[in-house]
């Protein structure tokens, strides 16, 4: 019953972060209790315990290389630099971006819309002086087009070519006899 209550407990990520403080012993005792707790209930929480401490024995046989002065004086002050440099979003110049930014947008927004709004007007909307440019070569031939009489004739004449013909014949015979 026990091997099967240890598969029953779930190691956190939390847990298994802790395993690393609880080898180095830098955990408080409640906190190594709990490990302790875990590592007794748990074959699995015991592996990864005992992988890490092969992990920890085995860098402990690397070798161990001194590094410069040089070095180390960098490294701090590149640190110390780094803790003074100020933070931008903190600035003022930034806040002041952060409140123009949906004004700017509001604008661009605006102008959008009226960019729009003066095509539709003066592009897609038709004026009477637009419409008469427009109509002007019917209008200059409206004497001729009144003396067609209907549109009847009109049809008549598009579909019966021998109409045309005869119309034509007729044209030819008045234009002989003047």
């Amino acid at each position: 019953m026990n091997s099967k209550m240890s598969k029953l407990i779930r190691i956190t990520p939390e847990i298994r972060a802790d395993f690393v403080a609880f080898l180095d012993g830098e955990l408080d005792e409640q906190a190594a209790d709990r490990i302790e707790g875990v590592l007794a209930q748990s074959n699995i929480a015991r592996k990864d315990v005992d992988a890490l401490a092969q992990v920890y024995n085995l860098l402990d046989e690397l070798p161990r290389y001194e590094v410069s002065p040089e070095f180390t004086e960098q490294t701090m002050a590149s640190i110390r630099f780094s803790e003074l440099k100020p933070d931008v979003r903190q600035s003022e110049w930034f806040q002041r971006l952060k409140e123009m930014v949906p004004v700017a947008v509001g604008g661009v927004a605006l102008i959008a819309i009226v960019a729009l709004c003066f095509l539709a007007t003066n592009r897609w909307i038709v004026t009477d002086e637009e419409l008469l440019v427009r109509d002007f070569p019917v209008i200059e031939q409206l004497d001729v087009y009144s003396e067609v009489g209907s549109v009847d004739f009109l049809l008549r004449l598009a579909n019966d070519g021998q109409l045309i013909e005869e119309m034509r014949s007729e044209a030819e015979d008045a234009g002989g006899r003047r």
